[in-house]
């Protein structure tokens, strides 16, 4: 019997819809693309159109059913056998749906030309048959701190050590949350060209400012310990540079309109680190994931694109760069590499996001080159 809302009983008829809404909204979601969020009008008319559609499946459906001769008059042992074979029916069913679609393309049947970096790139048009990472592999295609251990969760508490490279070499260390985190296959693909190692120090949700963590709307005491942790161990042994990458809209830090308060967090972490720093502005954030956006738009990816004013925090940056240059700090913006009057999620033969607001580790490399160059120059 289908779940429902109880809305009483009279003369022992169970009035009672099934909680139909939830489904019409996710179906109805889907097929608008989940990057296209329902306006209220829309979720408050499938929620009145629910009522009396439930009752007519309750009514037409459930009860003759439940009520049919071949079922109240039945023995148990066919009642059995039956719910049995319906239950076999709807798994070999749901296999073989999910089969055929694990198996159906997810692409155009076309390739296109290999990425080249450029500032205000041009978009691909359609998913390419040799995009990398395919659409189905694109939730893993993270850097590789992350299956190393070195990118910590927010319950861990102290630094660890994550050296990539000759030890004794020249060390750039990378400091900051998982916005931090996605520059590191850029960051070490310079590094390694140039004889250097990396030091990575990265954590969920906790941004490398010196301002007040917060999680959840509760204190992050975790975060300001492990912050705490990094500093001291930079303090004590300075690399050659560290770079520094934060979630832009505040990670929970002051709001966005705070502005005043990140940049004074972050002047002051700067202040503490007695070396050379380069700041990174932060990459386009999307309300949706293009990735599944993209799976419903094959031949038409600018569908799941957005104008830059919508996907980045200039504001932020803004407070981000007077907070560099009063500190003697460098700042980088990369962005121009990632959109030109679009923040597009397809550039040349590359997916450039894994989720709504990380950059694959297969695009963050392929930026090694010109993140690099821009490193040197700040």
């Amino acid at each position: 019997m289908a779940a429902c809302w109880r809305l009483g009983c009279e003369g022992g008829r169970l009035l009672a819809v099934p909680g139909l809404f939830p489904i019409l909204l996710q179906l109805v979601q889907a097929g608008v693309g989940f990057q296209n969020p329902l306006p209220l009008w829309a979720t408050s008319a499938l929620m009145v159109v629910s009522v009396p559609l439930a009752w007519l499946l309750y009514r037409f459906v459930e009860t003759p059913g439940r009520r049919a001769r071949s079922f109240v008059g039945a023995r148990p042992r066919k009642s059995l056998l039956t719910a049995l074979a319906a239950s076999a029916t709807c798994v070999v069913l749901a296999y073989g749906v999910s089969a055929y679609w694990q198996k159906a393309p997810l692409y155009v049947g076309e390739e296109a030309g290999a990425l080249v970096p450029t500032p205000n790139p041009t978009p691909t048009l359609f998913v390419p048959e040799d995009m990398r990472p395919g659409l189905r592999a694109v939730a893993g295609d993270r850097a590789e701190v992350y299956g190393d251990g070195c990118h910590l969760n927010a319950g861990e508490v102290h630094a660890k050590e994550c050296i990539y490279g000759d030890a004794g070499a020249p060390r750039v260390v990378l400091f900051g949350d998982s916005h931090a985190a996605q520059w590191f296959p850029a960051l070490l693909g310079w590094a390694e060209e140039s004889g250097m190692a990396v030091e990575s120090h990265t954590k969920s949700s906790c941004a490398a400012t010196m301002a007040q963590p917060v999680l959840n709307g509760v204190e992050y005491w975790q975060c300001e310990a492990w912050r705490a942790e990094v500093l001291q161990r930079i303090a004590e042994d300075p690399p050659e540079l560290v770079v520094i990458s934060n979630l832009a809209d505040t990670n929970g830090q002051g709001s966005a309109d705070d502005l005043g308060y990140w940049e004074e967090g972050l002047g002051e972490l700067l202040a503490a680190i007695p070396t050379r720093v380069v700041v990174i502005a932060d990459t386009p954030y999307f309300d949706f994931t293009p990735s599944v956006c993209l799976s419903g738009n094959l031949g038409d990816t600018l569908a799941c694109a957005r104008a830059r004013e919508e996907v980045l925090f200039p504001k932020v940056q803004a407070a981000e760069r007077a907070a560099a240059e009063r500190y003697g700090a460098g700042y980088l913006d990369m962005n121009d590499y990632l959109c030109g009057d679009v923040c597009a999620p397809v550039l040349g033969d590359v997916l450039v996001y894994r989720d709504g607001h990380h950059i694959t580790a297969t695009f963050s490399a392929a930026l090694a080159e010109v993140l690099g160059e821009g490193l040197e120059r700040r």
